[in-house]
């Protein structure tokens, strides 16, 4: 579990220092052959090949971006956060939303979900929506392959609770590989819950040829569990898997999809999710 967790946070250190490395290469002064250059043409269409990570990535203003997925584990298991941000029902859950630029920086989000089990829940929806902002989109990080955003907003589980969510989403394109870490940390209103649910997914991605990318994404949540043997979810779940997504149309649709592996007492052994995105 330590080594996951290394390999968490290395994920999110090696990511900040391609930030930091971005900053100082827009810092520095362009060569003279680039002075009389025509300015950079605008970033095209953020790619969204994560398949459990959030995306760090904005629409363009007055664009949207649509999305459905499902997430399904063995009737052992819980699709549980960041899955639908449900804990408590076995299957699958299923997912649609969207999201709609309204500057450059700025963008709307919204997705409901659904378990598709019978029993306790079974018909009830839950809904994520909230505000992401993207506070370098439209100056000197456009065109570096660098990404950061963040996020918050109102979630109700499946149960019916209501909370509030936070996330902070960094990427970096480095040639062909993608590394990626998302921090998610939640707060549900509701007796016999913890203080705060934390989070903490990474990934790397590589583009095999064409708009085919291939990688492997690791996430652990209520991480709190490792510390307080009286987290109120049953302690900490972690799991990894490889990822595959294609981005078809100029990477306005993208497919994805990848299985996932528990890795600790409590987490469900064995777990998918399948997706598509578009944006018009």
């Amino acid at each position: 579990m330590r080594t996951l967790l290394r390999f968490a946070i290395g994920s999110l250190v090696l990511s900040c220092a391609a930030l930091a490395a971005s900053t100082a290469r827009a810092e520095s002064p362009p060569p003279p052959d680039e002075l009389l250059a025509p300015p950079p043409a605008e970033a095209a269409i953020a790619p969204r090949s994560w398949v459990y990570l959030d995306d760090p990535t904005t629409p363009a203003p007055w664009r949207v971006t649509a999305f459905t997925r499902m997430t399904a584990t063995g009737f052992a298991g819980t699709p549980t956060r960041p899955f639908g941000a449900d804990i408590a029902h076995p299957g699958s859950v299923v997912e649609m939303g969207g999201e709609l630029g309204l500057t450059s920086s700025l963008s709307f989000t919204a997705t409901a979900y659904t378990s598709t089990l019978a029993g306790e829940g079974n018909g009830a929806l839950g809904t994520m929506v909230g505000m992401r902002f993207a506070p370098f989109a439209s100056t000197w990080l456009r065109g570096t392959g660098t990404h950061l955003v963040f996020s918050g907003g109102f979630v109700r589980e499946l149960s019916r609770d209501n909370g509030a969510w936070g996330r902070v989403s960094i990427a970096q394109d480095v040639g062909r590989v993608r590394f990626g870490s998302t921090l998610h940390g939640e707060h549900i209103f509701a007796n016999g819950r913890d203080g705060v649910d934390v989070m903490v997914m990474a990934g790397a991605s590589y583009n095999v040829v064409g708009p085919l990318r291939a990688g492997v994404e690791y996430v652990a949540q209520d991480i709190e569990g490792a510390v307080d043997r009286t987290e109120a979810e049953g302690g900490m779940r972690h799991f990894i898997g490889p990822t595959a997504s294609v981005e078809l149309l100029g990477k306005r649709l993208t497919l994805n999809g990848g299985p996932a592996f528990g890795l600790s007492k409590g987490s469900p052994p064995l777990l998918g999710r399948v997706g598509i995105g578009y944006t018009f």
